[in-house]
């Protein structure tokens, strides 16, 4: 047993300053606690010791969940700089999830940054030192502000490194908005009547008679029916003091029933109507179908964001294309009195949804090469290597304020710079404001959000009415709760890994 191992050493290094009667009673006291099954205290996110710089450089070994595109520049780059010898393993993120093993042999896991919750709560990974973390390659302060917060801490530490993650927003045809004689609307309720006016108007024209797309794009495959809902509700119901905003926190009774949520689901809904009747027979998979049906010019607008890697073949930038930050909120709903209010003069009334997506890098609790592995995560995690690195997988985003200068190494040459400055300013926006929404850091977390997705895709496409659908949401939320331990363990675990 590694721990008593590890207890019996530190037993032993101590010993020079006791008496053998001492350690004797230790030991006793060690082995009764083990044969009474318990595990003896052992903090396992302790860094080892650093090794001598005299040694040769360790050999590690990394597991990259996932993303292909990212696995194959990983050991290439390290290697290239001659810090040491590195192997990359590869697994499909679906696969990985059926046990979230990490081999003993592995050093390091790029993965998702969706799965840090349970990844976390089965401790897999090493706490990241302070000193790596304060460090110059991570170089904490220049991280854009909820990268150092919400979107890493657990519990109020510090487990992985973020890779960078994408942020919805909003991708809109400006000649479109200027034949309606429209702006970009500052409310969800605003861009919901501009949808309506585009299933109401007639034939557009822009310069030139050319006729202008009327179709709008969501992205409803797998899980983004979920991200979907949550980005156009979170500015409803984040804040005003409530701890959650998916469960309530303390009883794990879900609030996916509540008025936002049957409301968004039939803006929603009103959005795939429009997007059938403009002649697109299937929803959009995912944000890499939405922009590039705005390249296309298939869609007046669309959720989804900018990536040098969404644009497929366009060879030029698409002129009429702007991004706008995803809008705020006029009101926020008053769960405990089921009313809608309007926003105080305090109030914060845009909220972003974040989490969704991203890369991190976490060191295995089992390494037994820990220091040069928080060197390889720092390294990983720097601005000179996110910028070479990062930028090659589709599941990432600037996460650091210079990167914001520079958003062409991230979107890529298919928007104009005008709208290139716009996606940076709406990050920017984003990560200086106080509220962000995350999904609860629940064990078990993606079946919830398996569920609040297959709920929120029926009714999207008619298959169910809103109310309907979260009902059963509602349903298989409780299943799930029952499923994990009872609302009691998961409410307790929650509280735990949100540092409440």
């Amino acid at each position: 047993m590694p721990h008593f191992g590890l207890q019996i050493e530190m037993l032993i290094a101590a010993g020079a300053g006791r008496s053998l009667r001492s350690l004797s009673f230790a030991w006793i006291a060690t082995t009764f606690c083990l044969l009474a099954g318990c595990t003896p205290s052992v903090n396992p996110t302790t860094r080892p010791q650093v090794k001598s710089e005299s040694g040769p450089p360790a050999s590690l070994e990394i597991l990259v969940i996932g993303d292909s595109q990212l696995a194959a520049q990983v050991a290439r780059g390290w290697q290239a700089e001659g810090r040491g010898e590195a192997r990359v393993r590869e697994i499909a993120a679906e696969a990985w999830q059926q046990d979230y093993a990490v081999d003993p042999q592995v050093d390091l896991v790029v993965f998702p940054a969706e799965l840090q919750s349970e990844a976390l709560a089965r401790q897999l990974f090493l706490e990241v030192p302070g000193d790596v973390w304060n460090g110059p390659d991570i170089n904490k302060a220049e991280l854009l502000s909820h990268f150092r917060t919400d979107l890493t801490r657990y519990g109020n530490k510090i487990y992985t490194a973020p890779l960078g993650a994408p942020q919805l927003v909003l991708v809109y045809r400006a000649d479109v908005l200027a034949a309606l004689g429209a702006t970009p609307p500052k409310t969800w309720t605003e861009l919901d009547e501009l949808v309506a006016r585009l299933s109401a108007a007639g034939e557009l024209k822009g310069a030139g008679d050319v006729t202008l797309p009327k179709g709008v794009a969501q992205p409803l495959g797998r899980d983004w029916a979920a991200t979907v809902l949550l980005a156009r509700v979170a500015a409803a119901v984040s804040g005003h003091g409530r701890l959650s905003t998916v469960v309530n926190v303390e009883t794990l009774k879900p609030l996916v029933d509540s008025g936002p949520f049957v409301a968004a689901l039939n803006a929603m809904q009103s959005w795939e109507a429009l997007r059938a009747a403009a002649g697109r027979a299937e929803p959009y998979t995912d944000p890499a179908a939405v922009y590039q049906a705005l390249v296309r010019g298939e869609a007046a607008l669309g959720i989804t964001w900018p990536s040098v890697l969404f644009a497929g073949e366009a060879t030029a930038p698409s002129r009429e294309l702007r991004v706008a930050r995803l809008p705020a909120a006029a009101e926020w709903f008053d769960a405990s009195s089921g009313t809608w209010q309007p926003h105080g003069e305090n109030d914060q009334p845009a909220v972003d949804y974040l989490g969704f997506g991203g890369l991190a890098v976490g060191v295995s609790r089992n390494s037994l090469h820990a220091p040069e592995a928080f060197n390889f995560l720092a390294w990983l995690g720097s601005k000179r290597t996110s910028l070479q690195l990062s930028t090659q997988s589709l599941r990432t985003g600037p996460f650091r304020s210079s990167q914001l200068a520079n958003p062409v190494r991230w979107v890529g040459e298919s928007l104009v710079p005008e709208a290139a400055e716009q996606y940076a300013e709406a990050l920017r926006r984003t990560h200086e404001e106080r509220l962000v929404m995350t999904f609860p850091k629940l064990p078990g977390q993606r079946g919830y959000i398996e569920a609040l997705a297959a709920a929120a895709r029926k009714a999207a496409t008619g298959a169910a009415g809103p109310a309907e659908a979260m009902t059963e949401a509602t349903s298989e939320f409780n299943r799930l709760t029952e499923s994990l331990g009872g609302p009691q363990r998961q409410s307790r675990l929650l509280r735990e890994a949100e540092g409440y």
